[in-house]
């Protein structure tokens, strides 16, 4: 497989877990699936490179419905759309809320998780910032390490 080969997320959402485990297996044996992050619930996210162009067919056969696509699993922890800008931080994101404060940002929702290797996310209304980049350029030269910024459109899946 060739290393310049783009990653896409496949988010999978099932009502029974038989369906989730099979569109899993499915993603597993059609794709070289590099990372794999639960999103809660009944929904997975699977980033995978080299997928058979049949793939989503099979999966909304599976699954009863399509298979949402992303880029990537940190911007599918977010619903698609608009509106709204999250930021990814690599963990552990210390001093993530003073940086925040220092800013002015006021209207955030801020996730910092317990668990080793889980992304910091913060999300805010795309209206309350001026620039997305100066956000991310502001929080590095806080001392953030920012993974990444999406426009989303809004602040947690459900």
């Amino acid at each position: 497989m060739d290393a310049a080969e783009p990653v896409s997320a496949w988010v999978l959402e099932a009502d029974e877990p038989a369906r989730l485990r099979h569109a899993r297996n499915l993603v597993r044996t059609q794709a070289e699936v590099v990372r794999e992050v639960g999103l809660g619930g009944d929904v997975l996210c699977l980033e995978a490179k080299g997928a058979d162009p049949r793939l989503a067919a099979r999966l909304n056969r599976v699954l009863g419905h399509p298979a949402e696509r992303r880029m990537d699993c940190d911007v599918a922890r977010f619903p698609l759309g608009r509106g709204w800008v999250a930021v990814v931080l690599e963990p552990p994101a210390l001093d993530l809320e003073p940086a925040l404060d220092a800013l002015g940002l006021t209207f955030r929702q801020v996730s910092v998780s317990s668990e080793l290797g889980v992304p910091a996310t913060v999300c805010t209304p795309r209206a309350a910032i001026a620039d997305a980049d100066a956000l991310r350029l502001d929080l590095i030269e806080l001392g953030q390490v920012v993974r990444a910024v999406y426009e989303v459109g809004g602040c947690a899946r459900y």
